[in-house]
């Protein structure tokens, strides 16, 4: 059973798109901060996809709002910093990334795409992309 950590701020929105997945054989562990998934990074077990919402915040934790983090905003927002993160991480820079997201900005579907995330509109359905990137990855 492959397991997904999955990042997003409101967890109800995504249930029934969390449900789906389970119901195709996917463990899911769900947390609603970048603080949490930092910490399941470390101290959970090993993940084979990590599912980002772009938490559309223009700053990181611990960060203050400033003129430099406004001027990168859209691209400096929680979940594509944790995006960052991820990819220095010993353990999961090579785990791949998919943003759920509704935000549908061309900088931000840039910065996936230069991190080697996959963009999926919420509107998408995730179990098609996830189902469909573990295949490529088989190959």
């Amino acid at each position: 059973m492959k397991r997904i950590l999955w990042v997003d701020d409101e967890p109800w929105t995504i249930a029934p798109e969390k449900d789906r997945l389970e119901m195709a054989n996917y463990h899911i562990t769900m947390v609603s901060s970048v603080a949490s998934a930092l910490k399941g990074l470390d101290e959970g077990p090993d993940y084979d996809a990590i599912v980002i919402d772009v938490i559309n915040r223009p700053y990181a934790v611990g960060e203050e709002p400033d003129s430099d983090i406004a001027a990168d905003a859209p691209t400096r927002t929680l979940g594509l910093v944790f995006g960052e993160i991820v990819r220095e991480h010993p353990k999961y820079r090579d785990v791949p990334l998919v943003f759920y997201t509704v935000v549908d900005d061309p900088k931000v579907r840039a910065r996936i795409q230069e991190m080697g995330g996959r963009y999926v509109p919420k509107r998408d359905s995730l179990v098609a992309e996830i189902e469909s990137m573990f295949e490529e990855t088989k190959q």
